[in-house]
């Protein structure tokens, strides 16, 4: 009975820690880049120099990019549907 219970709470464990590292993740998705870079500057320390803060903020946008994460600036996204521009003359 004990294994039975140590594994429920495993699992919830696991499922709940699943659950609250995807609603961060949708929390960053979709975003434009200036959107990123003004969420970015907010986590920031005060303390750190600007320039490091631009360096750091270019590396994180660079490879949200690469990632596919950011939003493009140019595709415009209907709202009711939730189809870009993009997908459907494409």
């Amino acid at each position: 009975m004990k294994k039975l219970l140590t594994l429920g709470l495993l699992a919830t464990l696991v499922i709940f820690l699943a659950k609250k590292a995807s609603m961060k993740h949708e929390k960053w998705h979709g975003l434009s880049e200036v959107e990123v870079r003004t969420r970015l500057g907010e986590k920031m320390p005060s303390q750190m120099p600007d320039d490091k803060r631009e360096l750091v903020s270019d590396k994180i946008v660079e490879k949200m990019r690469d990632r596919g994460v950011l939003l493009d600036d140019d595709v415009e996204i209907d709202l009711v549907d939730g189809v870009s521009e993009e997908q459907t003359t494409a």
